[in-house]
């Protein structure tokens, strides 16, 4: 189940195309980054995702159900760094 996990959220970044070790520096952000970054937490927080699996090598059909709900999503105050709480 962690695998699971650790394989959603890699790939959940890897999809929005931003890396979540990018360091910046706090000060230069714009006003308007600011109102992105807070409309894309807004966007994230209580959004469910659902999807399917399925395993290399074994048949049987679509694969199990999975979802995963976003209970918040926090733009951290050094760097680019976020925190995605599912």
């Amino acid at each position: 189940m962690i695998q699971t996990k650790v394989f959603f959220v890699a790939s959940f970044l890897g999809f929005l195309g931003t890396s979540a070790l990018v360091q910046a520096n706090e000060t230069d952000t714009s006003e308007e980054d600011k109102a992105k970054f807070a409309a894309f937490e807004k966007s994230l927080t209580q959004a469910k995702l659902v999807g399917r699996f399925t395993v290399s090598g074994q048949s049987g059909g679509a694969g199990k159900k999975e979802e995963y709900t976003i209970s918040s999503v926090k733009k951290m105050p050094q760097g680019d760094f976020w925190l995605f709480k599912a």
